[in-house]
Order: C-alpha cells, then sequence, then structure tokens
C-alpha cells in the first residue's frame, strides 16, 4: 500500500499525546531528512560517518554494530585490537554515509 502524506498525518495525530522535544535521526544513505525539514524539525546535528560489522554467509543476525563486537563483549585477546579479532573471525567492517539529528519542540 502506498498512503501519500502517511508520516505527516501519523505524526500530526500523535501530537496531541505528547509534550516533550522529539529527537530523531535521518540516514544520509537513504534521505537528506527532507520529511523532517517539511513537519517543522529543526537540523540539531550531524553525525559523522560510523561503521557496523558483517559476516557473510552467517545464520540469523548477519550484520552487528561495533557496540556489540567491542573487545569485553566478544572475548578478544588483549593482543588484538577489536578490528584484527573481527576480521580473524569473519566479520567485515561497513561504514555508512553518517546521520543528521533532528529535534522538534512542542510550543
Amino acid at each position: 500500500y502506498l498512503i501519500i502524506g502517511g508520516f505527516s498525518k501519523i505524526f500530526k495525530y500523535s501530537l496531541k499525546d505528547i509534550d516533550k522535544e522529539i529527537i530523531t535521526w535521518s540516514d544520509n544513505r537513504w534521505s537528506d531528512g527532507d520529511v523532517y525539514k517539511k513537519l517543522g524539525f529543526v537540523l540539531s546535528g550531524n553525525i559523522a560517518p560510523d561503521y557496523s560489522y558483517y559476516k557473510n554467509g552467517s545464520y540469523g543476525k548477519k550484520r552487528k554494530s561495533k557496540q556489540s563486537m567491542k573487545k569485553s563483549n566478544t572475548g578478544c585477546p588483549k593482543n588484538m585490537t577489536e578490528r584484527e579479532w573481527c576480521l580473524e573471525n569473519h566479520y567485515f567492517r561497513i561504514w555508512d554515509c553518517g546521520k543528521i539529528r533532528w529535534s522538534f519542540v512542542m510550543d
């Protein structure tokens, strides 16, 4: 289904139950955040490109956040870096294009 203006309709309806600042992010890989601009959100920051890990041919969740792959979470030996351990275990680093932080303050 395609609902023209669906996000703005849902957002405007939900405002009656919200009385605080709303924070959200747009991913530069997919969008410039125009939908947020149109709804009155204000650009409140740019977030630099970041990475996650991907394991080709694995079962279950193939993509993992860098936080879940920290040395303390994976059993990585102290003499190896996070990146060295991940490469040895066939996890490859994938970079995103950064994000934009948007805020909407209730009047």
